[in-house]
């Protein structure tokens, strides 16, 4: 899902590519995904750095 977003997918892309269809729902999913990425990638970086 990171990758994806780095890569300069949308939302909309990373949603069909996933399999999730090509709907607003399945937006939104992908961008939870991506947010949860973010978040855990932030986490990561955090008890790195600690």
């Amino acid at each position: 899902m990171l990758e994806a977003s780095l890569d300069g997918q949308t939302a909309r892309e990373i949603a069909a590519a996933s399999g999730w269809g090509n709907t607003k729902q399945a937006e939104r999913k992908a961008v939870a995904a991506q947010d949860g990425a973010l978040a855990a990638l932030a986490a990561m970086e955090k008890r790195l750095a600690a």
